[in-house]
């Protein structure tokens, strides 16, 4: 696991799904994806673990450790929150 330093977060895909339950990937030109939050550093106090975030896809840093990719997250530069 990443344990992200200062205002970062690692974060997950999400995955938008249709109303039958399938899972469509979002893809093409779209330049803001939703990300699940999975582990926050300690100056990124207004997110929790589990928190659904709006964010830039050029903004996000892909980091591959140890087979695994994982997407790190600057909390500076997040558009909004999913409340549900």
């Amino acid at each position: 696991m990443i344990n992200p330093v200062r205002n970062f977060m690692v974060g997950e895909k999400e995955e938008d799904k249709g109303s039958s339950g399938l899972i469509i990937p979002k893809g093409g030109s779209d330049t803001f994806e939703a990300y699940k939050v999975i582990s926050v550093g300690p100056d990124a106090d207004e997110y929790e673990v589990n928190d659904v975030v709006i964010f830039p896809e050029d903004q996000v840093n892909k980091i591959l450790y140890k087979g695994k990719t994982y997407n790190l997250l600057c909390a500076e530069f997040v558009s909004a929150k999913v409340s549900e």
